[in-house]
């Protein structure tokens, strides 16, 4: 069963008063949490992903920069929610390569049991096996909790989807959200005829 909060950290009227943490975390549905940026931390304020198998824990996105500088909490935030699981090796991938979404990766350099994906189109391809760019698809297995990979190219070269069948849930990044979406001009393609995108 899925849950939501009541709600979302999304800034205040005045930053320096408030007492929302830098991120909210939620366990959405079983071994799933959802980790929201605060506005007043960035005005991007993005969603990040923890997804927990039984060798692997995925966390897809690092955040983005704080507008005001200084450093970002994210390494402390994710080592807090997987102290339970100290045998789980930490994947962190990404949706896309924007900074909002990239931009704590530096902080989880050198942390033991961790490996850091890249963010280019070649790096996506070769962590998830995905033959063919953007007609294929690709697979990550967390132990029990297998994730279908599908390229969804057009708002950033590299962007992914994550479709985990179990659960019922596709994690799409910025690829599709409620508000404004800005995506770059590709050739039609084979893809974009039957996912109904269009090339203008």
């Amino acid at each position: 069963m899925r849950s939501f909060p009541d709600r979302w950290i999304h800034g205040a009227p005045d930053c320096a008063a408030s007492d929302d943490p830098e991120f909210q975390a939620h366990w959405m549905v079983a071994r799933t949490c959802v980790l929201r940026q605060s506005k007043c931390v960035t005005f991007e304020a993005p969603f990040l992903y923890l997804l927990l198998g039984e060798r692997t824990a995925l966390l897809l996105d690092t955040g983005g920069e704080p507008d005001a500088g200084g450093d970002l909490a994210i390494r402390t935030v994710v080592d807090g929610l997987l102290a339970a699981h100290p045998e789980l090796e930490l994947v962190v991938g990404h949706t896309h390569s924007h900074g909002d979404h990239v931009f704590g990766d530096r902080y989880f350099v050198g942390r033991p049991n961790t490996r850091i994906l890249g963010h280019r189109v070649d790096d996506v391809r070769a962590a998830y096996g995905i033959g063919a760019w953007p007609e294929g698809r690709g697979r990550i297995d967390l132990g029990g909790r297998p994730l279908t990979v599908v390229p969804a190219p057009g708002h950033e070269p590299a962007s992914v989807c994550f479709h985990d069948a179990e659960r019922g849930l596709l994690l799409t990044g910025d690829v599709l959200y409620p508000g404004l979406l800005t995506r770059a001009s590709r050739p039609r393609t084979r893809w974009s005829t039957s996912w109904g995108a269009t090339s203008r």
